[in-house]
């Protein structure tokens, strides 16, 4: 495996893409992610995780059933959200402790509001990065009190951090293995788009069905992909279940799709 000089790099991960059917946490599948994040803090890279499924885990512990006399089900999503958020976080701290690395989840949960004005946010953060190597920041919208200027979901939450940390890469990780032009469950010819140059993308993408659970969808990672991959990022689209993704990717293996500019050489 060559030699990946130092990187600022963000992973995002969905909903569905950490999920079982039954919605509970895929351990395994989180476990090798979070090995792999290990792996790279080790050699010296900055880390940064964006991660759904507080309201995902939350539903497990109180079903959308028991919520018979909820007004609303933004209400009902922000106290699953509230329930589910410290399970999740728990979770990854037994996941962490599990490789032995000593590292400790420092839990960020934002609203878009906090980044009209990031200093704070920045200067906290470049201090882990830069600082802490046993700490890693993983982040989430914070979906309880977030009600008056929502993030579209958090693939564009993690394109507003991948900005702010000046990430050299931005990797999303999904249930389905990078993009299509169509749904190819409902177009079986559908072939996976390999690349996609963010400064003179010329062809239709029909993002919709691509993907499933959450918030979000494939047009929201696609759209965030573009932003990013303007701004100078390369950005990663793949498969959650590819075995060591995240490194693998930034070996530049040629899985999921890749989207950068041409006129940004590769990181």
């Amino acid at each position: 495996m060559k030699v990946i000089k130092r990187k600022t790099i963000v992973v995002k991960i969905g909903t569905a893409a950490l999920s079982k059917e039954d919605g509970t946490v895929d351990k395994e599948l989180l476990g090798s992610i979070v090995a792999d994040l290990v792996t790279l803090k080790k050699d010296g890279h900055h880390v940064v995780l964006v991660t759904s499924g507080a309201v995902g885990m939350g539903r497990v512990i109180l079903p959308d059933s028991s919520f018979p006399d909820c007004p609303d089900d933004i209400t009902r999503k922000q106290i699953q959200a509230s329930v589910g958020q410290p399970l999740l976080m728990r979770v990854y701290q037994e996941l962490l402790d599990e490789t032995a690395s000593g590292i400790t989840v420092s839990q960020i949960l934002l609203v878009k509001e906090h980044f009209d004005a990031p200093q704070h946010l920045e200067r906290m953060l470049f201090h882990i990065l830069e600082k802490r190597l046993d700490i890693l920041p993983i982040m989430n919208e914070n979906d309880p009190v977030a009600i008056q200027e929502l993030f579209t979901d958090n693939d564009e939450l993690a394109g507003y951090v991948a900005k702010l940390v000046h990430a050299d890469r931005l990797v999303f990780l999904s249930s389905i293995d990078g993009i299509y032009p169509c749904d190819p469950k409902k177009d079986p010819s559908a072939e996976r788009i390999p690349y996609i140059d963010a400064s003179s993308i010329n062809r239709d993408i029909d993002t919709v069905g691509q993907t499933e659970a959450g918030r979000g969808g494939m047009s929201s990672k696609l759209q965030s992909a573009l932003r990013a991959a303007r701004e100078g990022v390369v950005v990663h689209v793949a498969s959650s279940r590819v075995p060591e993704v995240v490194l693998r990717l930034l070996q530049d293996e040629p899985f999921g799709t890749r989207i950068d500019t041409t006129q940004n050489p590769i990181a």
